[in-house]
């Protein structure tokens, strides 16, 4: 959707489901902890067999992250204490010519795959993929899904996101303390929230919900606290790029893939200590698609997080 690490302790999980003869046992993995046994039961319940099982604490006490192997594939997943959360699939091959071609059908052409995997980080969307993506200098997260439900019947979908593991939705009592602590003050009602699990570089936090105002309003939170997107405190709509500070400015017309785009939106925010900028940008000839870049810059104007959407039909 953030030390910037969540929680770095790699854990075995070394109890085996009492009683449940259909789980074998696991292969060792490179350390030795114990995690709540209710992981580890909902773990070997949804996937027998599996084995060189290695989980590491996502959110405290609430959330865990599951690399492990089935049937000779590589599995990752977000579990709670009940259910799975997400779970993707890595792939020993290369990202067909098929997904390829489509990626190249939009503005995001030219970059280069890593990491095939299939992915069922959102349920009901039928067949998505996912792969590492590096693009215009900077490393990201292709998803194809091949049916979404729009309003214009264009039925296929490309996002594009910083790179990440994972995503799934998050109950507003399972998002950490520290994200808590930021919406209570701001939310009259608290939604749940779009998690982007990453590796490496914080994690992201896409909330929504009513606010004490009585207006839904988003925000983009890390895992260190930090807002980097918020609609509540001070808005301030920006009707041109020009409008906005010449160190965004400079840096969408530099930018080859940005520069020959239309500016459609912007703002700036300030929220308490938080501040920042939006920009959103669009094609500026499109047939059959709908698509969309949003850019998200901190109060200094340095370029923070880059989002990509393309909703068309082939």
């Amino acid at each position: 959707m953030i030390n910037r690490h969540v929680s770095t302790c790699y854990l075995l999980i070394a109890v085996l489901l009492s009683g449940c003869n259909s789980v074998k046992e696991p292969q060792p993995g490179p350390q030795s902890e114990e995690i709540p046994q209710e992981v580890a039961s909902n773990v070997y319940n949804l996937f027998p067999g599996a084995t060189e099982l290695v989980a590491r604490t996502f959110i405290r006490d609430k959330v865990w992250k599951v690399n492990f192997k089935q049937d000779h594939s590589q599995f990752v997943s977000v579990l709670n204490k009940t259910q799975r959360l997400a779970h993707a699939k890595l792939l020993d091959e290369q990202v067909p010519e098929t997904l390829r071609r489509i990626a190249d059908s939009q503005l995001i052409q030219g970059g280069t795959y890593t990491n095939f995997r299939e992915d069922d980080s959102s349920p009901g969307y039928p067949q998505q993929f996912c792969a590492e993506y590096r693009w215009n200098n900077q490393n990201f997260t292709i998803r194809w899904v091949n049916s979404v439900d729009d309003w214009s019947s264009l039925d296929k979908a490309i996002y594009m996101f910083p790179e990440t593991e994972l995503t799934y939705y998050s109950s507003y009592e399972e998002l950490p303390d520290k994200i808590q602590s930021l919406l209570i003050p701001r939310y009259f009602q608290p939604g749940g929230a779009k998690v982007y699990v990453r590796n490496g570089t914080p994690s992201v936090f896409a909330v929504g919900g009513l606010t004490t105002s009585l207006s839904y309003n988003d925000m983009l939170i890390d895992d260190t606290g930090k807002v980097f997107f918020s609609m509540m405190g001070n808005i301030e709509y920006y009707n041109a790029l020009d409008e906005f500070p010449k160190k965004i400015r400079d840096y969408i017309k530099n930018n080859t893939a940005y520069a020959p785009m239309v500016y459609r939106y912007g703002l700036r925010f300030e929220d308490g200590p938080f501040g920042g900028y939006r920009v959103d940008l669009t094609p500026a000839q499109v047939m059959l698609s709908r698509q969309e870049v949003n850019l998200y810059f901190d109060k200094d104007g340095n370029l923070v997080e880059t989002y990509f959407t393309a909703l068309f039909r082939q």
